[in-house]
């Protein structure tokens, strides 16, 4: 009896956490979004530099 209790609550901690997992990281631009105009090109450029 123990062991499926035990059972049932990893498994509903496991799919109760997805939420959490997925958190956008913050001062970041995806990579399809930008590039679209020769100004992201440019501070692009001078991130790495910057680096």
């Amino acid at each position: 009896m123990k062991k499926i209790i035990f059972s049932i609550f990893i498994l509903s901690a496991t799919v109760s956490c997805n939420d959490y997992l997925d958190i956008p990281v913050e001062g970041r631009t995806d990579a399809s979004d930008f590039f679209k105009t020769e100004d992201d090109a440019i501070q692009a450029t001078n991130a790495i530099y910057n680096f």
